[in-house]
């Protein structure tokens, strides 16, 4: 049974001290700031016992944050996408920047919301806080996926601490949606800056609804314009997605293709366009990002009659809520679906 201690440092602060010992195992302690989390700890961890799990050796509950980390990027970050590796690391380096040092099996909750917090408030030269309480979430989630990959394949550490960090409330996701005169206009503020590969990169995500970075790393041999297919290799899923190629992207994919060299292992758009994206995005409605284009070629899909399977195909897309939450409809659409039905119903 575990026992308690509580201990009163010489400024004052109270501590608890959690402490569990079996007949032939080790003994494993921990303290913490409330004695609730002392004894949610103790629980969680009898009850590994009782099912069948000992504890873990000394030499392992010895290992810092740092060895975590590392293990964690040698076996799991190559099954990313080169984007999520690449954000991933960096969120992870913070981590081990803050408590690299520190031994993972004494490594608590509080500790983390203290970090947490740093990150939540560091603000730029102007004041402003530099991320947004989604981030700093995103950085404590990055977190518990290396912790419990310690705890639950290696069996490095009896648990995964973040279990019981509280998180920053986050704002309602992004809805921005491109009306069919908002699209006339993106298209306009695209051909002014007269540059065919802007244009055609533009184009490729309302006709096909990739993310950003599925464009940016297309080659000359993922497009096919005989058979009218794309294939999007280097996706956030990390798997292979290929898509019909809408009949209208044919001529500019071909056009551009006597500008731009056509070897197949040739990136498509070695430049990036984000300057250009930034002059055209003054033109747009408020809130408008170039993530807003995927959503709403998903939602002109929908409003057309596709399916949320073909959405789910199209897009890439791992579940039907996924699809169905980038299918924002227009209250145009929605009132006259409603329109049509109530004549029949109301006849």
């Amino acid at each position: 049974m575990a026992t308690f201690e509580k201990r009163i440092s010489n400024s004052g602060q109270i501590s608890w001290r959690a402490r569990i010992r079996r007949d032939g195992a080790q003994q494993l302690t921990k303290t913490f700031a409330r004695k609730s989390d002392a004894e949610a700890w103790a629980r969680e961890h009898e009850l590994r016992l009782d099912r069948g799990f000992g504890l873990p050796d000394r030499a392992a509950l010895l290992k810092p944050l740092s060895a975590g980390i590392d293990r964690w990027l040698e076996d799991r970050l190559p099954h990313m996408s080169p984007d999520d590796q690449n954000n991933n690391r960096q969120m992870l380096e913070w981590w081990r920047s803050q408590l690299g040092a520190v031994a993972m099996v004494r490594i608590d909750p509080q500790m983390i919301e203290a970090a947490a917090k740093r990150l939540h408030d560091e603000t730029d030269d102007k004041g402003q806080r530099v991320r947004t309480p989604a981030r700093v979430n995103r950085y404590v989630q990055t977190l518990s996926r290396a912790l419990g990959y310690c705890h639950r394949t290696l069996r490095w550490i009896p648990g995964n601490p973040c279990a019981g960090v509280r998180h920053y409330k986050e704002p309602p996701g992004r809805t921005g949606f491109l009306s069919e005169a908002d699209i006339v206009k993106l298209l306009a503020a695209v051909d002014a800056r007269n540059n065919a590969g802007f244009s055609l990169f533009v184009r490729i995500a309302l006709g096909c609804g990739p993310r950003r970075g599925e464009i940016e790393r297309l080659r000359w041999g993922d497009i096919d314009p005989v058979h009218r297919r794309i294939t999007f290799r280097a996706t956030k899923t990390n798997e292979l997605r290929t898509t019909p190629l809408p009949a209208a992207l044919v001529p500019l994919i071909k056009e551009f293709g006597k500008i731009r060299p056509t070897d197949p292992s040739a990136r498509v758009f070695p430049q990036k366009y984000r300057t250009h994206w930034d002059e055209v995005q003054r033109v747009l409605p408020e809130g408008i990002v170039f993530h807003s284009i995927r959503h709403s070629t998903a939602s002109h899909l929908m409003m057309s009659g596709a399916s949320t399977l073909d959405v789910m195909t199209i897009l890439g897309h791992k579940s039907p809520s996924m699809a169905r939450r980038y299918s924002h409809l227009s209250d145009d659409h929605v009132r006259s679906q409603l329109e049509r039905a109530s004549t029949k119903l109301l006849k």
